[in-house]
């Protein structure tokens, strides 16, 4: 989490005043109804995602904790890693998606989207 705050930091650092790109991330939300709709988004699908999260670091600690059950401990390492890694940067691309949205609307459609397609990696793993 440190990372993002300090990646955040450093984009407004340097960021270009002229750029219109960014517009909607770095702006203040017009009202606190699109505040609240940015928290209980972002809060809800970190609760959806917590329990994928462990069930990854759960993998790469049985791995290592039991490495006589594998022919190869990497491979078990790798896949609880890989799930680990895709749910943490699911996580961040939706808060940044949410950010970026410019009214509830949008940041409940990209919230959905989002959850749906964080279900896909259970098919995988």
């Amino acid at each position: 989490m440190q990372v993002i705050l300090v990646g955040l930091v450093a984009f407004e650092v340097f960021r270009d005043e002229d750029s219109e790109i960014w517009d909607n991330f770095v702006a203040y939300p017009p009202g606190t109804s699109l505040v609240v709709t940015r928290f209980l988004c972002s809060t809800i699908l970190h609760m959806i995602l917590q329990g994928e999260l462990e069930q990854g670091m759960q993998l790469m600690k049985y791995a290592l904790n039991h490495p006589y059950k594998f022919s190869s401990v990497f491979v078990p390492f790798l896949a609880g890693f890989l799930q680990s890694s895709v749910i943490f940067l699911v996580e961040v691309i939706n808060l940044i998606n949410i950010q970026a949205c410019p009214n509830n609307v949008e940041a409940i459609m990209n919230f959905i989207a989002l959850a749906v397609i964080s279900e896909f990696d259970d098919f995988l793993y």
